[in-house]
């Protein structure tokens, strides 16, 4: 090969690998305690950690996004500049196809930490992982919007009372609707709230920053606000479109007056326009919403701190007797939301059919709303943020990631 024929080698070489090893090789000539990485920055190194022999030469690469080390390009130069050419080139192409991909350097987002002081300073680390204020104020706002635009785009829909008069003047409820007035086993109030929006938000904030790998609780707050808005809104549209009456409709919504035939507003009572939206249960969604969302991410968490713990070479995994108990416990805030729901059937507030509804709305926002942010609770990568994968992954040459392998 001739001059020109080496020199233009030698140029596309350079061109087909920004971190060339002989380009490095000729960098680390003029200084050679001096070793570059990927990003062109250098960084000095000990005497002592250098070979004897000049004609060894060592790349390696510092990824500063995710702390994971890339694999090492040794090249051994022979004096035959043809040789060495091709030699470099191979070493090259071979570091770049041997990257490993995103589930193999997940330890940069383990959950837990294996120890105390790296739980101290994950927290400490993460303690700002709100990192993005705009996405939950933007949620905030929406979930008050959802509240609002069923009222403001919809009439309530009413029907004619449910009950008969007879020839002598006598008036007849339909008994479905006559039930007695009793005091709802979960009022809405603080007691509701603090179970089903603050203990929740409040676990999400502090476990995500102390003990949550990156993004972790900003993740949690989002995944929770776009769940309960999803549910508000179908919820407050669906009970203003069918109007149905509840169960103590006459007794808690409907003051009746028997000359006027008709509904009054005699005090303590509900009104009557929210007598007609018992159809679905809005307490049975909530607590759904919230109780499954509350579950899913602590089943994540454990089932992300088993697998993280198994051969990678094992495909399967199979939960020992240990995390099977673990997972049990992680169901007791989904437990928690049917017995609120159930509950609201026994107290006379909803029929049976309104809660079963409620139940099924409030699974569903769930799981939409957590499949927005997190992986499945049994793959890999359970327990780990989208945002945190697709930051780890981010440099992994378009390679799809398996986090939802088995």
């Amino acid at each position: 090969m001739g001059t020109l024929g080496m020199a233009a080698r030698t140029f596309e070489i350079i061109l087909n690998s920004h971190h060339s090893p002989l380009l490095e090789l000729s960098r680390k000539a003029h200084n050679p305690n001096l070793m570059i990485n990927k990003h062109h920055k250098y960084k000095r190194i000990p005497a002592a950690d250098l070979t004897n022999d000049n004609s060894t030469m060592t790349s390696q690469g510092n990824r500063q996004d995710d702390e994971v080390s890339n694999p090492t390009t040794v090249v051994t130069m022979t004096g035959d500049l043809e040789k060495d050419l091709e030699t470099g080139a191979s070493a090259t192409a071979a570091a770049n196809t041997t990257k490993p991909r995103a589930t193999e350097r997940i330890q940069a987002v383990q959950w837990p930490p294996r120890s105390p002081s790296t739980m101290f300073k994950n927290g400490v680390k993460y303690a700002y992982s709100m990192h993005k204020p705009l996405e939950i104020i933007i949620l905030a706002v929406f979930l008050l919007l959802c509240y609002q635009i069923p009222h403001w785009a919809m009439e309530q829909h009413t029907r004619p009372l449910p009950f008969q008069t007879t020839a002598a003047g006598d008036v007849i409820f339909d008994n479905r609707f006559n039930q007695p007035k009793l005091p709802s086993t979960f009022e809405a109030g603080f007691v509701a709230d603090s179970m089903t929006f603050y203990a929740p938000v409040a676990f999400y904030v502090l476990t995500g920053n102390l003990l949550g790998p990156k993004n972790d609780a900003h993740s949690a707050v989002a995944m929770y606000l776009w769940g309960i808005s999803t549910k508000i809104l179908v919820v407050e549209a669906v009970k203003r479109y069918t109007g149905w009456w509840r169960p103590n409709f006459f007794n808690a919504a409907c003051d009746f007056n028997t000359t006027t035939l008709d509904c009054g507003d005699g005090d303590g009572n509900v009104g009557a326009e929210h007598g007609y939206q018992s159809f679905p249960s809005g307490h049975a969604a909530t607590a759904m919403t919230s109780g499954i969302l509350w579950s899913f991410y602590i089943m994540g968490k454990i089932v992300g701190w088993a697998r993280q713990r198994q051969p990678r070479s094992q495909r399967y995994w199979a939960p020992s007797y240990f995390v099977k108990v673990l997972l049990l416990l992680a169901t007791a805030p989904t437990l928690l939301g049917i017995f609120i729901a159930v509950s609201r059937a026994r107290d006379d507030w909803h029929h049976p059919t309104d809660v079963l509804a409620g139940i099924e709305l409030g699974v569903g926002t769930a799981l939409f709303a957590h499949a927005i942010y997190y992986p499945s609770i049994f793959g890999r990568t359970a327990g780990i943020p989208r945002a945190t994968l697709a930051e780890v992954e981010r440099d992994d040459d378009g390679n799809e990631s398996d986090e939802d392998e088995e």
